[in-house]
């Protein structure tokens, strides 16, 4: 089973009473594995079923019902069953393309945390067992608990870019989305361009907050803060690449959560995958490209069913000196991963993710 195999099922079965007797359905189905082998057929047939409802974007928003109902457990009684190496297909399904990536949204990571609790005595299957992807997003969201409820942000004069709390920022009286350090910073933003976005960018804040709690994308601004982290040296490396070949190449990072295994490529900015991540996109191509390597353009690919959805995430520096020095090594032709790292490790400006 893949996702391209993966049919849409009636409207009706997007409720959270059918998923919750669907799923219910699955562990009484997978009870019967046990006592009688010859039921994989009919395990098969419910998983199915199951991905059909919930790949779709109105099914995977009950996710959350399906795992207080037992969805992890009836994986588990399954799998246990099983050998590693004929592993039901939906199974796999499950945890790579919606159990798995779910761990990106806030709620859902804890759901499924709380339900790998409960089963972490009697996960010893090596299907399952390595497929709990939660474990790095919840130390994630244990450092926020223990952070407080201040984010760091950065003012939205690309020139200024001044990080600081987020509480000690001027909003915009109008889309009451972009923040400012100074009346003067605001004064500049306007004046740069602001003014022609101002309400495409309260559009888009009314969106995204439909979307996600404030609590959510904190978050989810944490969660690819260490990816990024993590991957900066490979960034650095592509980055340096493309700017050798063409000095002037603007370039957006893509990091793709609709899979358990995370996949992070760069790519010009004309291409976003599933269209523009907001009607505020074009004035952030601008922003970005004035900002003297202050503004990056971070897109987020999230689940949310049938192909996912497009959140950008601008990665915010409050100097230049790190793409700059990026900018050096394309020219001096340095590409190694080696030298790259060393130069990342010792050249950092101060970044944060906004979101």
């Amino acid at each position: 089973m893949d996702p391209v195999s993966v049919r849409p099922m009636s409207t009706n079965f997007f409720t959270a009473d059918v998923v919750r007797g669907l799923t219910i359905a699955f562990g009484a189905a997978a009870l019967t594995v046990a006592d009688t082998p010859r039921a994989m057929p009919v395990v098969e047939q419910c998983l199915a079923i199951f991905s059909s409802v919930v790949w779709w974007t109105e099914g995977f928003n009950t996710l959350d019902v399906a795992i207080q109902s037992g969805l992890l457990s009836a994986i588990l009684i399954c799998a246990q069953h099983t050998l590693s190496s004929a592993a039901p297909r939906g199974i796999c399904f499950l945890l790579r393309y919606v159990i798995g990536p779910a761990t990106a949204y806030l709620e859902s990571l804890l759901h499924i945390a709380q339900a790998y609790s409960v089963l972490s005595d009697t996960i010893s299957n090596p299907i399952v067992a390595p497929a709990s992807p939660h474990q790095s997003n919840i130390q994630i969201y244990h450092g926020l608990q223990s952070d407080g409820p201040i984010s760091q942000w950065a003012c939205d004069n690309v020139l200024c870019s001044h990080i600081q709390p987020k509480s000690d920022f001027k909003r915009c009286s109008g889309c009451q989305e972009v923040l400012y350090c100074s009346t003067q910073c605001q004064q500049i933003d306007w004046q740069r361009g602001h003014r022609r976005y101002c309400a495409l960018y309260w559009t888009s804040g009314r969106d995204l907050r439909l979307s996600f709690t404030s609590s959510e994308r904190r978050f989810l601004r944490a969660v690819v803060h260490k990816d990024y982290e993590d991957k900066r040296s490979e960034i650095s490396q592509t980055l340096v690449t493309r700017w050798a070949a063409n000095p002037a190449a603007e370039v957006m990072t893509i990091f793709d959560y609709r899979a358990s295994e995370l996949s992070v490529s760069l790519h010009g900015i004309s291409m976003t995958g599933n269209g523009q991540p907001g009607s505020h996109w074009p004035d952030l191509l601008a922003r970005a490209s004035q900002s003297r390597g202050r503004l990056s353009l971070h897109v987020l690919m999230v689940p949310d069913g049938n192909g996912g959805r497009v959140v950008v995430a601008p990665l915010r520096s409050a100097a230049s000196d790190f793409h700059d020095g990026l900018k050096m090594l394309a020219m001096k032709g340095i590409d190694d991963l080696l030298q790259i790292s060393d130069f990342v490790r010792i050249c950092h400006s101060e970044e944060v993710h906004c979101l």
